[in-house]
């Protein structure tokens, strides 16, 4: 992982081919001691991926084991229950160009990822909202 703080506050995150999206993404947080903020945006290549979309009560879940185009991946850090916690959702095509989206439970990096952050200056907590729902306090 390559972290260039572009002017205070902000960072391009270059992952490489093998990382796991999720370990680098908290291993950058704590690493640049970031509590709260804003994925902007991210590119690249994920594969071993799995995707949801919430129905109002679970998720539905699918599972990519393929590398995957990642046209967008935006999102957020929180605070729940006391600890970091990344909410993301993505865009990504196959070989085809048809494209699936939903919300990002794991990826691993197939060739590169590339990702601009921007943190905030105060903490933003989630709350639960119901037995699988967590709201922005």
């Amino acid at each position: 992982m390559k972290i260039i703080e572009t002017t205070p506050g902000e960072f391009l995150v270059v992952l490489s081919k093998g990382e796991d999206l999720m370990d680098s993404l908290m291993q950058f947080s704590a690493e640049k001691k970031v509590i709260s903020g804003f994925l902007l945006q991210g590119i690249g290549m994920l594969e071993d991926l799995e995707i949801g979309f919430f129905n109002g009560t679970t998720y539905e879940k699918e599972t990519f084991q393929d590398a995957m185009e990642l046209i967008s991946l935006g999102g957020n850090l929180t605070t729940r229950e006391g600890a970091g916690n990344w909410h993301l959702h993505c865009a990504i095509a196959g070989p085809g160009g048809a494209v699936s989206g939903g919300h990002l439970f794991r990826a691993r990096v197939a060739v590169t990822v590339e990702l601009f952050f921007k943190a905030f200056q105060q903490e933003i907590f989630r709350h639960k909202a119901g037995e699988t729902l967590w709201l922005i306090a």
